[in-house]
C-alpha cells in the first residue's frame, strides 16, 4: 500500500499489485475506498489497530508512510507515526517509512471454513474474517497469475471448506474446480468467494470474461467505428468547382 503522488508513479515504475494508484472515483470495490479512508485519516491506537485489520483483509504485505517532510506531494496520512511500535519496519529514508504487515500467507487465496467469511462491511466482520485467515488450523493455499483473466489456486481442502480470493468481484468472474464448474460469490467485503465443493487435492481456474458488461462496451465500440467509417465514407462534399467560386 503506497500513498499519494507515490501511487501514481508506482503504477509506472512497477507491476507489483497495490490497494490504490487510481481514482477513489473509479474503485470497483467500495470497501477499498473504506480501507484506504481508514488507513489514511485514522488517528490513535484503536483507529492503527483497525487500519492494520484492513491491511491484512486486502492482503496488503507492506504498507508505506509518507511524513510531513518527505518528497511526496499530497502527504494524506493523518497520523503518521501511526503504525510506530505496531509494525516492524523494512526501510526509513527522507521521512518515508515501510512497515511490515505479518501476514500467515502471501498469497490472495486463503482456504477458511464456511462461516468465517464475511458477511457484511463492518469492524466486527473484519476482525472475523482476518482470524480467518490467520487461523492456522486450515491449510494453506497457492495463487498464481497466468495473464490478467486468469490465476490458478491449489490447495487441500476438507468438506465444508470454501476459498477466499482478495480480489474484487464482478459477475466476469468463472472458476471450475478439478475441471468442474464451481460457485462464485461477493462476500461481505466485495471479494472472490468460491465453493470449489472438492475434497483432498483441489486445483481451482478462475477466468475472468468480463461479463454482460464487457460484451455491451465491444459491440458499442464496434458500432461506433462501423458508423463513423459509413459516415466518412457517405457524407456529402463539396465539389472542388463550388469551392474555387466561394
Amino acid at each position: 500500500m503506497v500513498p499519494g503522488s507515490i501511487a501514481q508513479w508506482f503504477n509506472v515504475f512497477s507491476r507489483t499489485p497495490q490497494l490504490s494508484g487510481g481514482s477513489y472515483s473509479t474503485t470497483l470495490n467500495w470497501t477499498q475506498q473504506d480501507a484506504m479512508m481508514n488507513i489514511l485519516a485514522g488517528t490513535g491506537a484503536n483507529e492503527a489497530a483497525v487500519s492494520v485489520l484492513w491491511l491484512k483483509a486486502f492482503g496488503i504485505q507492506a504498507v508505506t508512510v509518507t511524513g510531513p517532510k518527505s518528497a511526496e506531494f499530497w502527504k494524506p496520512y493523518a497520523d503518521p507515526k501511526k503504525f510506530e511500535g505496531l509494525l516492524p519496519v523494512l526501510w526509513r529514508e527522507d521521512d518515508v517509512t515501510i512497515y511490515q504487515v505479518p501476514q500467515r500467507s502471501s498469497s490472495l487465496a486463503h482456504v477458511i471454513e464456511a462461516g468465517g467469511a464475511a458477511r457484511e462491511r463492518s469492524i466486527p466482520e473484519l476482525e472475523r474474517y482476518v482470524a480467518a485467515l490467520e487461523d492456522a488450523s486450515t491449510p494453506l493455499a497457492d495463487m498464481r497469475w497466468d495473464g490478467f483473466r486468469r490465476a490458478l489456486i491449489r490447495a487441500e481442502l476438507r468438506r465444508g471448506q470454501i476459498v477466499s480470493a482478495q480480489v474484487n468481484y464482478t459477475r466476469g468472474w468463472h472458476a471450475h474446480a478439478n475441471g468442474r464448474p464451481a460457485g462464485v460469490h461477493k462476500d461481505g467485503l466485495g471479494f472472490l468467494l468460491i465453493q470449489p465443493e472438492c475434497e483432498g487435492s483441489c486445483e481451482i481456474e478462475l477466468t475472468y470474461d468480463g461479463g454482460w458488461e464487457y460484451i455491451l462496451c465491444r459491440i458499442v465500440s464496434a458500432l461506433t467505428i462501423v458508423c463513423a467509417l459509413a459516415y466518412a465514407a457517405l457524407r456529402p462534399r463539396s465539389s472542388s468547382k463550388k469551392a474555387n467560386c466561394i
